[in-house]
């Protein structure tokens, strides 16, 4: 944790990508990038996790714009193929490119093993309850009702199938949703943990729904 921490501390102190042989050309692709990365580094109202993800976000803007001016530099050197500025220029953009990407997948990788979730077997089962709750709170009386009922088997399992078929829709969109949510703002391990949870239940309830096919399809062919 401590050795996750410092490296952190080193990919954004100062932001290095704006190292001296970098600075104007970065300059000249976003005049406002030293002041914006200035600002997360000096903030007292950014928690540590929210200026990794800060700095996450302004280094992948850059990014982007480093695509736009090469594929403008490509148009001209097109027309241009010996103008000596512009292979310059995009021999700098490139190596530029690289440094940011590498340190953008880094902070990436570091930032995930900060908020690796590990529940204990009862804590999982104790939250997918919970969230099977939230998404459907009538969920175990339809199941009651659906296993005792007096109709054939057949309807039986065909009633239980359509309610968990219906749980698994919920279930796609809520996670849909929390991707969503954590692709915002990856450093938050609540998210990330509310993901989890969604995930085991939709492959819980998968398991469910093909049970009851083949169960369906056993009464069917009995």
């Amino acid at each position: 944790e401590a050795a996750i921490e410092q490296r952190m501390a080193e990919l954004n102190a100062g932001n290095s990508v704006a190292s001296s042989q970098n600075e104007q050309l970065i300059n000249s692709l976003d005049p406002t990038y030293a002041k914006d990365a200035e600002k997360i580094s000096s903030s007292k109202t950014l928690t540590e996790n929210e200026k990794e993800a800060a700095y996450q976000k302004l280094d992948k803007e850059l990014l982007t714009t480093i695509d736009e001016r090469q594929t403008a530099i490509e148009k001209v050197l097109k027309k241009e193929p010996t103008n000596e500025t512009l292979i310059q220029e995009k021999e700098s953009l490139t190596n530029l490119k690289t440094l940011v990407e590498s340190r953008v997948e880094e902070r990436e990788q570091l930032m995930e093993s900060q908020t690796t979730i590990e529940l204990s077997d009862e804590e999982l089962a104790e939250k997918k309850v919970n969230l099977r709750a939230q998404l459907d709170p009538s969920y175990d009386k339809k199941i009651e009702a659906a296993q005792s009922s007096a109709k054939p088997e057949l309807e039986k399992l065909n009633a239980e199938l359509k309610v968990e078929e219906s749980l698994l829709s919920k279930l796609k969109s809520e996670e849909t949703k929390l991707q969503k949510a954590v692709a915002k703002d990856p450093s938050n391990a609540e998210l990330k943990t509310q993901l989890t949870v969604a995930q085991q239940l939709i492959k819980d309830t998968e398991n469910r729904i093909s049970s009851l096919n083949e169960s369906i399809e056993a009464v069917k062919n009995g």
